[in-house]
Parts: C-alpha cells; sequence; structure tokens
C-alpha cells in the first residue's frame, strides 16, 4: 500500500493531471497470510482520493473485471447525491438529515463512508434501506428516525460496533416484535 502513496499516485498526477479518476483495486493472495487489512486499503483508497476500493478474490472471473469497468466508469460520471454526501462529513460524523437527493445507494459510492462512526440518515422519507455489501464495520450510532421505514434494515449485523440504533418516529410498529406483557404487582 505505501508504494500506491509513495510510486503510484505522483505518477497518475504526473501523467494525468489532478483531474484523473482512480479505484484502487485489491486482490489478497490465494491461501497467504493477509498482509494488509480491508480498513487499511479503504483507508489508502481514501487518501489517494480515489473514487473506490474494491476487492477481488482468486480466481478472477470476467465479472468481477466487468465490476471494475462498470465502477470505473460510474467513478468519471458527475455524481451530486456523492459529492453533497461526502461535504456533510465533519470528522467522523456524517450527517446526511434531510439531504435533497438522498438516495440509499450513495452510501456505496464513497469511500469517505468507510471512517464514519455517526452515521445520520433521519427525515430522509426511506422506505427501505440494506446495509449489505457497504464498508460500515466502524459505525457506532446509526439514527434512521423520521424516515418512512417499512423493515428493519438489512445488514445490520454487519456493524459490529453498532451500540445506538434509532429508529423513532414513523417507525411502523408492525416492524417490531410486541414486548411481552408482564404482571405488575
Amino acid at each position: 500500500m505505501r508504494s500506491c502513496l509513495a510510486k503510484w499516485l505522483p505518477e497518475m498526477r504526473r501523467c494525468g493531471g489532478t483531474s484523473v479518476v482512480s479505484l484502487l483495486v485489491g486482490m489478497p493472495e490465494e491461501g497467504e497470510r493477509r498482509m494488509v487489512s480491508v480498513i487499511e486499503a479503504q483507508r489508502t483508497a481514501f487518501q489517494l482520493k480515489a473514487a473506490q476500493y474494491i476487492e477481488l478474490t482468486a480466481p478472477i472471473t470476467p465479472e468481477a473485471v466487468r465490476g471494475i469497468f462498470t465502477a470505473a466508469a460510474r467513478a468519471v460520471v458527475p455524481d451530486e447525491a456523492r459529492d453533497e454526501m461526502e461535504k456533510r462529513i465533519q470528522g467522523e460524523t456524517l450527517d446526511m438529515t434531510a439531504m435533497k437527493s438522498f438516495t440509499p445507494s450513495v452510501l456505496g459510492r464513497s469511500v469517505a463512508v468507510t471512517f464514519v462512526r455517526t452515521l445520520v440518515l433521519a427525515k430522509n422519507n426511506i422506505e427501505s434501506i440494506s446495509f449489505e455489501g457497504l464498508s460500515l464495520a466502524v459505525v457506532q450510532t446509526l439514527d434512521l428516525s423520521q424516515n418512512k421505514l417499512k423493515k428493519v434494515p438489512q445488514g445490520l449485523i454487519g456493524m459490529r460496533n453498532l451500540a445506538s440504533l434509532d429508529l423513532s418516529y414513523r417507525l411502523r410498529s408492525s416492524l417490531l416484535p410486541a414486548p411481552p406483557l408482564t404482571a405488575v404487582p
């Protein structure tokens, strides 16, 4: 990863200037001990200002290569929602309250989300959202209040550090099991 920052980034900037869009693609050696954690690779992608970090597994399939080219094509197309989201990151907090152009897929279009510990998605009229496949392992606080959720979001189990989840206001009571009835003495 150090060579990405020390060698490849300056070379890329020299040849293409600062407007070059890049992806960081990693592939652990098959059967080998992992040399770099996914978090470290994503942090390097963020330092490189790469549009995305993609991790492949051996053997490389045509679908995986197609995925890289699709990600590259998406990276060169202006993405107002992603740009607005990245402007809303303050330290380790991403506050996307009442974001005009919010769609749940915007979370997967920025490597910056990888480092967010507090994620606020309140007041976005979200009816359904999934966190499956997103790198949100460091999120500790998730605020989905004042939305229109119809079901509990998928992928919460992948948020290993999640300590606080706010699903208040407009959460349909059918989402959660009824609390057990207990006799009061």
